[in-house]
């Protein structure tokens, strides 16, 4: 992958070149001395920069599909002061930066990350070197901090915040640096402390069992905010972690099948509860890991509290999938995967939910969180919105 910085610097030297332009099949063929680079006359035509073509404003391509002609052909294409302008067999006339052009060549091989930051998967053994700690009030008044902070998250799935106060509220305004809280029927804001005849295990004394937050939900919470306001006295209370990546990868290499089942074999994930004097009933049928068309995990669905008893799947395929949560299960919780962190009073863990699981020791006398939650689509947009401010894309 090249990054944006790397690219434009290619571009700078590409439009140095001596090109040349010419029509050949459906392609204009851009070509300098040395390779040819081809743009689909569909394309073009579909990506005219032309006021009535494209409303610069908004970013947004405005053609009318419906009457978009799929049979465009060039009359002409021609090369003059870096622009190469077509023009078309109805008489329209499109003109596009080299530059333009070269930055959206179909090559995938130069596809760079403004998509998505390419995630690292990590073991127990690289937990302390990976963990980023950053301060609280760094990341409200530095934005280059900030960048740093999300990015962190978005590679390694965990980083730390310190020196928040230690009371309600904190999370807020650094919510507020990136978009804004995802509310969920738990509130824009949760606390995490026992209380007696609660509907929700988390908010008990006990061990908490390494889960995902809301596995339930069809949009389920991207990133996972956890200030710690109150710590339990003694050892007790302990934060649980485990990169359910690192899980995936080692399931695949080493349990292909096991891997194939927990992907492909759909489970009822599903919540009852009462919250605020309404009552919800929530229901998401999905796999434990779910694949994106590349491939690769996008999402991981585990609470062993959360899963339904209903399960609709052939008898048959019962016992190999309980075999290949088997698996799963015990490598998480393994020496290899699961690791302990405590978080201190002020202290803001902050998680990618859609990756890495997360629990808790049990504890005795008073300890108290308030989570939120943010969603990837604005942790992303954020990103490359301090991308473009500092130059970096």
């Amino acid at each position: 992958m090249l990054s944006l910085r790397v690219l434009r610097a290619k571009l700078k030297d590409f439009t140095r070149l001596i090109w040349t332009v010419e029509t050949r099949d459906d392609d204009l063929v851009l070509k300098d001395e040395k390779k040819e680079h081809r743009f689909p006359y569909l394309w073009l035509r579909d990506n005219c920069q032309c006021g009535s073509c494209f409303h610069e404003a908004s970013h947004s391509r405005i053609i009318d599909i419906e009457h978009f002609d799929f049979n465009a052909q060039p009359l002409e294409a021609t090369l003059a002061n870096d622009k190469v302008n077509v023009r078309w067999h109805d008489s329209h006339s499109s003109s596009y930066q080299l530059s333009w052009l070269l930055e959206r060549q179909f090559n995938p091989d130069q596809a760079t990350d403004n998509y998505q930051p390419h995630p690292r998967p990590w073991s127990a053994e690289d937990f302390s070197k990976i963990l980023r700690r950053f301060q609280y009030h760094q990341l409200l008044d530095s934005d280059s901090v900030l960048l740093d902070w999300l990015e962190s998250l978005a590679v390694d799935g965990v980083a730390l915040v310190e020196g928040a106060q230690t009371r309600p509220g904190q999370i807020q305004p650094l919510a507020d640096k990136v978009a804004f809280l995802k509310k969920t029927y738990y509130g824009e804001t949760f606390t995490v402390q026992a209380k007696p005849g609660t509907s929700n295990v988390a908010y008990l004394s006990g061990s908490l069992q390494l889960h995902t937050d809301l596995p339930y939900y069809h949009y389920k919470p991207g990133v996972n905010m956890l200030h710690c306001i109150v710590q339990a006295a003694g050892f007790g209370g302990q934060s649980i972690l485990a990169d359910g990546l690192e899980a995936c990868d080692w399931l695949r290499e080493t349990h292909p099948q096991h891997y194939w089942i927990l992907t492909t074999v759909n489970v009822d994930w599903e919540d009852i509860v009462e919250e605020d004097g309404r009552r919800f009933h929530t229901i998401y049928r999905a796999p434990v890991i779910c694949e994106n068309n590349r491939g690769e995990v996008e999402r991981i669905n585990w609470s062993q509290p959360q899963r339904s008893s209903h399960f609709h799947v052939p008898v048959a395929q019962v016992s190999p999938w309980y075999r290949a949560v088997q698996q799963f299960t015990h490598y998480i919780h393994s020496h290899n995967c699961k690791v302990q962190l405590r978080i201190n009073p002020g202290d803001i863990l902050t998680f990618n939910n859609l990756r890495v699981l997360h629990g808790r020791s049990d504890y005795k006398g008073e300890r108290h969180l308030e989570g939120a939650y943010l969603d990837w689509d604005l942790v992303y947009s954020r990103i490359r919105v301090l991308k473009e401010q500092s130059g970096l894309s």
